[in-house]
């Protein structure tokens, strides 16, 4: 098996943490996406959207754009990721509008509700 020399040790001591970094965020990540979708849960879709944009983004760049040893297949890969992750975001904020008019309507029918019935 063939090892790659670094020529910069930054980049040689970033790389495997930034991989595993991307690993275990992508875990919590999804967990959120999926939880947050079934549930209709805005913190959690908050959440993954937030973890989509500023870490995982990132982290993506760097794996499949910017370590020191990038081979064809890292760059088709990176790519075809970042592509589904801007899509993730994208879908996930057109959500979060929808579930905020929804809460919002929910509320103020409560709240109108609970006012008709405390003056009666």
């Amino acid at each position: 098996m063939n090892t790659y020399d670094f020529q910069n040790n930054l980049q040689k001591a970033a790389l495997k943490p930034a991989f595993g970094l991307w690993c275990c965020i992508e875990i919590v990540r999804l967990y959120l996406g999926i939880h947050g979708t079934h549930k209709s849960n805005v913190p959690n879709m908050v959440s993954f959207v937030l973890l989509t944009l500023f870490p995982q983004v990132l982290l993506v760049l760097y794996v499949g754009f910017f370590q020191e040893c990038v081979v064809t297949a890292d760059k088709f890969l990176g790519g075809t990721l970042l592509g589904f992750l801007m899509m993730e975001i994208c879908l996930g904020v057109d959500s979060l509008r929808v579930w905020a008019k929804l809460r919002t309507v929910e509320y103020s029918t409560n709240v109108k509700k609970s006012t008709v019935w405390k003056s009666s």
